[in-house]
This record gives structure tokens, C-alpha cells and sequence, in this order.
């Protein structure tokens, strides 16, 4: 059986799709053409099975020769087919710090803690990458990152409330589209309900305010300048910045970042917790396995475990 998968992994890279892989860097090492072999794979059975992509979606990956979640060549469901509108492209742009340092950004990443980090440590330029730059991106278990996102939506929408405790002002016109959004308005304590409404807005590329925030990770990867040198795992960051540091010949003097938890981690007044949100998600295999698919790119590419009920 192992060799039927490896033989047709090999097959599918020879057929072609050459953006149907891992976000490009040094940090694949040997095992580059594996990983985008799986993802091509991936592609094909999805496809095989009826899923199908949508033009309407973005074209960012005719850029970065990368295709991610949302981009108009990434298969979808047919129940997706006449709903999603979410495109491959997010907001936030990498930072360069000192004449060493890019830093790709990732929602739900501990970015707001890591960004002052690294303007301490390395100095904040508005330059572009210098030659000799080390890029770095920092990756999150998937289905951690999505309960976090499904916080941080519940409280720009529900309770008006942005990072850094500022109001978000965001109109109900703006919310349309958002499928979790409106079963919450229907039925506020049925939370097996509402987690499955989040995953399809995630599986389907639904479009609405922040919505932005189920981008998948190699999506935030793609934004990157120049290709990734070094992906560290956020549970196990201060090992990765002081390889970091090592790389750089850097000598750490800014002590650790600031414990990464946000407000979205956290219980919230009036709000399911995220606890709560993940005993839901739980309960439902079948919706597990859909955000499996729906980050399959994310846990291939940057070695993240894939859980117990997805595993083949």
C-alpha cells in the first residue's frame, strides 16, 4: 500500500499543476519533493472525487507560482461551489527588521507578541530585504489556530470588541456572508451547530468582515519576499529564536516575548470559550476531518501532526 501512495505522488508531479505545492523555501530541505508530491496528490483525489476550483477566486498564486486555500485553481467542494468569494490574498504584509530579518506574518500566531520582539532585538527597517536576509515564519497547530480565529470572530461581531481592546465598528452589512454569524443569531447556544457553521465558512472561502482569519498558513507563507529560510513551531518558539539567533550570530539581550495567549484564547463575558468551542468540535469526527482538508496544506508543508481522526 505504501508504495500504490509513493507511486502515485510520483506520477502526479510528473503530470504537472507545479503550483500545487509546499510555500518555496530551505526550510523543506530533502524532504521538498515528498511534501509536494502529497499536496498534488491531495489535488487529484479531491478532484477525482468532484471537488472542482472556482475562477472567481484570486489569482495571487499566478504570482507566487504557489497555490493555497481560496486561489482560483484549489479544488473545492460542490457545496462550496456557489458560496465561496473569500480570495488567496490577506491584508498583512511582512516586516523587515534590522538588515537581517524578515518576518512573515500569521494570524493567530502570537504576531502582536513577536513583532516587538523583534524590533527590540533586531531593529525595525522600513527597507526591503537586504541580500543576506534570513526569513522566518512562525507556524500554530491548525485546529488551535481555527478555535482561535472562531474567538476573535465571535468577539468583533458580538461583542465589538478588536485587538488591543479598540471597537471595531463593524456594520451588519459587512457581517453578510458570514454563515457562522448567522446561525448565531438564530440560536446562540447550540454550539455543535455553530462550529459547524464556522468550519464551512473556513471550507468554503466564505467572504465577510475578517473572515480573513481561516486563511490557511501557507496562504500568510506565500506573502513572503523572498523564500522562507526558517519555520518555527509556536510550541517550541524559544528554541526556535535561539536558533534564530545562532544563525544571525545574534546575542539574545531583549529577554522572551510576552506570553502569546490573546483575548481570542481566552474566555470571554457571554461567549463560548475556547475550550467549549473545541469540546464541539470534538464531538463531531466528521468536521475534524473536514478542517484536516480544509489545512492539509499547512500540516504537510510545515510537519504539523495531523489529529488522531485524520490520520489514515
Amino acid at each position: 500500500m505504501k508504495l500504490a501512495v509513493l507511486l502515485l505522488q510520483f506520477a502526479v508531479v510528473l503530470c504537472g499543476d507545479e503550483e500545487y505545492r509546499c510555500p518555496v523555501g530551505s526550510y523543506l530541505g530533502k524532504t521538498v519533493a515528498v511534501k509536494n508530491g502529497k499536496i498534488k496528490s491531495k489535488q487529484w483525489s479531491w478532484k477525482a472525487a468532484g471537488w472542482s476550483p472556482i475562477s472567481r477566486l484570486g489569482h495571487h498564486h499566478e504570482q507566487t507560482h504557489t497555490s493555497t486555500l481560496c486561489a482560483s485553481n484549489w479544488a473545492l467542494p460542490p457545496s462550496c461551489q456557489s458560496t465561496a468569494h473569500r480570495a488567496d490574498t490577506v491584508t498583512r504584509q511582512p516586516d523587515q527588521f534590522g538588515s537581517h530579518l524578515e518576518f512573515v506574518h500569521n494570524f493567530k500566531v502570537a504576531g502582536s507578541s513577536l513583532t516587538p520582539y523583534f524590533n527590540c532585538e533586531y531593529g525595525k527597517s522600513s527597507s526591503g530585504p537586504a541580500h543576506g536576509h534570513v526569513t522566518i515564519f512562525v507556524v500554530r497547530d491548525p485546529i488551535d489556530r481555527f478555535i482561535s480565529a472562531c474567538g476573535e470572530l465571535l468577539q468583533r461581531y458580538v461583542n465589538n470588541l478588536c485587538p488591543g481592546h479598540k471597537t471595531c465598528g463593524i456594520s451588519e452589512g459587512a457581517k453578510t456572508g458570514a454563515k457562522w454569524y448567522e446561525k448565531w443569531r438564530r440560536n446562540q447556544h447550540d454550539l455543535k451547530g455553530l462550529v459547524a457553521a464556522f468550519v464551512n465558512d473556513a471550507r468554503c472561502c466564505s467572504k465577510a468582515s475578517a473572515l480573513e482569519h481561516f486563511s490557511s498558513q501557507s496562504t500568510f507563507a506565500a506573502t513572503a519576499t523572498r523564500p522562507i529560510d526558517m519555520v518555527i513551531h509556536l510550541d517550541k518558539l524559544n528554541e526556535g529564536l535561539d536558533k534564530l539567533a545562532n544563525r544571525l550570530q545574534h546575542r539574545n539581550t531583549c529577554g522572551r516575548p510576552a506570553h502569546h495567549n490573546s483575548y481570542s484564547d481566552k474566555p470571554q463575558h457571554q461567549l463560548p470559550s475556547p475550550q467549549q468551542l473545541r469540546s464541539a468540535l470534538n464531538a463531531q469526527p466528521t468536521l475534524m476531518r473536514q478542517l484536516c482538508d480544509v489545512y492539509y496544506q499547512d500540516f504537510v508543508c510545515f510537519d504539523l501532526p495531523f489529529p488522531s481522526v485524520c490520520k489514515h
